[in-house]
Order: structure tokens, then C-alpha cells, then sequence
């Protein structure tokens, strides 16, 4: 008896909501394009909401997807971290090897070894990661739009055309206001409605996060001041 309250109390405290913020939503519109060297992309995506539940075109989204997704929607933008981009001691010792045999150009062995030294060094990545949200090159040029549309006729947008892993920050539009968004964890929540090889899915999802990092941490050992335990390598 006592298990059985537990689990009522349990639904009435968040399933229940969850489904009430889901039920308020009629329907989400996504649009996601590449353009580029080599052929272009779009996917489009339209589900609307029946019963909490959000199906479209040979596609499903489940109520808990939504509510992640509006759970990150009403965060604030905060001050990033290196763990909010996943970035951890443990995973940055699990990934080293990897980054170090398919992202980077180093052959020198004293440079590999500096190379594994460097990634693995947390309080050196924490001054280097956000260099994830900067700058831009030629030949890549993602876009993505998405309007949730509630029943009481509003609407949210959001929107992105930056090429970094996350794309973000993402521009969230709702009536008389703009804000921007850094959080990775709404690009996970965005990422986890779309349908696999829909355009730009990897890359809001963080997929290409290693490859990535890696570049930025071989530049800083090349060109910027290092902390002291480290030696610059290369020309």
C-alpha cells in the first residue's frame, strides 16, 4: 500500500505536469539546411501534438523529448563550464588516444606525447574550450529554424546559423522578447527530435565535439602562451 501511494504521488508530481506543458503545445515546424562545398541540404519536419504524444511524416516524438526540450528553453543563459559541453577529467582521459590518431597531424612522438599531456590536462582545456564558440570559415554554412506553436496561438523560435559544434549560441524569440542562448544542453534537446541524417543533426548534437577540441588544443600549443608545465611545439 505504502509503494502504491509512492507511485501516485510520484505521477501527480511529474508525469502529470509533463504532460500538461506538452498538451499546451499544438505543433513544432523545424527547417534545417547546409550549404557549401559539395551538394546542399534541407530536411524539414512538422509534428503536431495528439494526446501529449507529437507524430509527423514517419516520425514520433515523445512527450518526455518535448518537455526536455521546453525544460531548456526557459533556462537562463548562464556561465559555461567545460562539463556542460561534457567535457570531463574522465572524459578527456578516455578520448585522448582517439583524438590524438584521427584529429590531429602530429607525427613527432615528443609532440604525441605533449599532445596526450595537454588534452588530459583539465585546467589547461578550461582555459582553451571556449575557443569551441569562435571563429568561422569558408564553404560551411548551416541553418536551422524551429517554431513551436501553442494552442493559445503564440509562438517560440529558435534559430541558429553559427558553423561551431552545438551551433550555438541559438536565438530564442518569443512574443517581445530575443535571447540567446549557450547552453549545449538545448542543442542535445533540439538534436534528440530529429530523425537520423536529418541535416545538421551531428553537429547540434555535438558530434563533432572531439575533432574539434582537438584543433583548438593543437593551435594553442602552437601558437599562444602556455601555462608553464607546458612547452610549445612546432613551428
Amino acid at each position: 500500500m505504502k509503494n502504491l501511494l509512492i507511485l501516485i504521488l510520484f505521477l501527480l508530481l511529474f508525469i502529470q505536469p509533463a504532460f500538461a506543458q506538452t498538451e499546451n503545445i499544438s505543433s513544432i515546424k523545424i527547417t534545417s539546411k547546409w550549404d557549401g562545398l559539395g551538394p546542399t541540404s534541407k530536411s524539414e519536419l512538422l509534428v503536431k501534438q495528439k494526446k501529449g504524444n507529437f507524430s509527423g511524416k514517419g516520425v514520433t516524438i515523445t512527450a518526455e523529448q518535448v518537455t526536455d526540450l521546453l525544460k531548456a528553453l526557459e533556462i537562463s543563459d548562464k556561465k559555461l563550464t567545460p562539463s556542460d559541453f561534457g567535457i570531463t577529467r574522465e572524459w578527456l582521459a578516455a578520448n585522448a588516444e582517439k583524438a590524438l590518431q584521427e584529429y590531429s597531424r602530429i607525427d613527432a612522438q615528443a609532440e604525441k606525447d605533449l599532445f596526450i599531456k595537454s588534452f588530459c590536462d583539465l585546467q589547461f582545456i578550461e582555459k582553451v574550450y571556449l575557443g569551441l564558440l569562435r571563429g568561422a570559415w569558408t564553404d560551411d554554412y548551416p541553418g536551422f529554424e524551429m517554431e513551436i506553436v501553442k494552442k493559445d496561438g503564440s509562438r517560440i523560435k529558435v534559430s541558429s546559423e553559427r558553423q561551431n559544434v552545438f551551433m550555438i549560441p541559438w536565438a530564442v524569440e518569443r512574443p517581445g522578447q530575443v535571447q540567446e542562448v549557450s547552453d549545449p544542453d538545448l542543442s542535445r534537446a533540439i538534436a534528440a527530435l530529429l530523425p537520423e541524417k536529418f541535416t545538421n543533426k551531428e553537429r547540434i548534437g555535438g558530434a563533432r565535439l572531439l575533432r574539434d577540441l582537438t584543433g583548438i588544443v593543437t593551435r594553442q600549443m602552437r601558437e599562444e602562451p602556455l601555462p608553464d608545465n607546458h612547452v610549445r611545439i612546432g613551428p
